[in-house]
């Protein structure tokens, strides 16, 4: 995993990018738990077979994907206080391979967007503003 610290600056290289998603998936999850101990989610993997190897900077891909899952497990946890009861913590991660692209998918159910931040979403100039749910 050192290999994916943000001081390593390896570049680009080829790296079975199924392998990767499902190492930091399950790092972020895992993070989430350590500050969030009685939290527990049902983790589905859909990861396409035929992906194999990407050339990828490994340590950014990294970065985003626990990124990603610990964003989606925080949303679930915020959920689960409200909820209680009735909610059951889902969280799915995908890839799909294309001729000219691989596509990559987190979803949970947690809190979601309100109106307002989707507003904030769509309407962002070229969609590069970055939007979240986070105080600040």
């Amino acid at each position: 995993m050192m290999i994916y610290d943000r001081r390593t600056g390896g570049g680009f290289q080829p790296v079975e990018l199924n392998q990767l998603i499902v190492e930091q998936t399950h790092l972020g999850y895992q993070a989430i738990r350590v500050y969030e101990p009685g939290f527990s989610a049902e983790v589905s993997m859909e990861l396409d077979p035929a992906l194999g190897e990407t050339v990828v900077v490994p340590e950014d891909v990294a970065r985003v994907i626990s990124n990603l899952v610990m964003n989606a497990c925080e949303a679930m946890v915020e959920k689960l206080r409200v909820e209680e009861d009735d909610y059951q913590p889902r969280l799915t991660v995908a890839t799909k391979n294309s001729e000219d692209a691989v596509t990559m998918m987190v979803r949970d159910n947690g809190m979601g967007m309100n109106r307002e931040m989707m507003a904030r979403r769509t309407s962002a100039p070229s969609r590069k503003e970055f939007v979240t749910r986070r105080p600040s």
